[in-house]
């Protein structure tokens, strides 16, 4: 309105101003959510310890499983601060032995992904090397692929020694004779 009259368009102007402030405010807010978002934290880790294989687990007998592992995982978060994604890399050496005799894994790389909706996991994969072991005769025994580790812990597993796909264990029956 001008001087008590109404202008043409001047309605016009002032919506189309109103939806310019509620497009900027619109905009701010999104830039302050993602502003407070949760950043990714990074936690290192190490661990070591021992066990033992039951008789029939990979071989015939018992074997005492010594591990010493050291790694880091990353969590990722969602705008609400749940759960997004957690990956864990690192490494481990292990030791077997039975019937007085040790076999000394190589060291090797590790990589587990979980994955989580509405910070639910709802994947879980390992992925790489699960054991290498140089053996007397020159060969080696070594475990590599992918294991989907949900399934295993379901199955109340306590040792990831078969892989869902990939090498499941090459020279098992060489491994078992170092051993016996």
């Amino acid at each position: 309105m001008q001087n008590g009259r109404r202008t043409p368009h001047g309605g016009r102007r002032v919506i189309g101003k109103v939806l310019v402030l509620a497009a900027a405010l619109a905009a701010a807010a999104a830039l302050t959510q993602s502003a407070a978002a949760v950043p990714p934290t990074t936690t290192e880790f190490g661990s070591s310890g021992s066990f033992q294989l039951a008789a029939g687990t990979l071989c015939a007998f018992a074997i005492d499983v010594g591990y010493a592992q050291q790694g880091s995982f990353t969590t990722t978060y969602n705008n609400d601060g749940s759960i997004h994604e957690r990956v864990s890399h690192g490494t481990e050496q292990d030791t077997f032995s039975a019937n007085g005799k040790t076999l000394i894994g190589d060291t090797y790389h590790f990589m587990f992904l979980a994955e989580f909706e509405d910070g639910v996991r709802v994947a879980y994969h390992a992925n790489g090397v699960q054991e290498r072991v140089n053996l007397p005769d020159g060969s080696v025994f070594i475990i590599a692929g992918r294991i989907d580790v949900l399934a295993w812990l379901a199955g109340g597993s306590s040792f990831i020694v078969s892989v869902d796909s990939g090498n499941a264990g090459n020279n098992l029956g060489t491994f078992c004779a170092a051993l016996s």
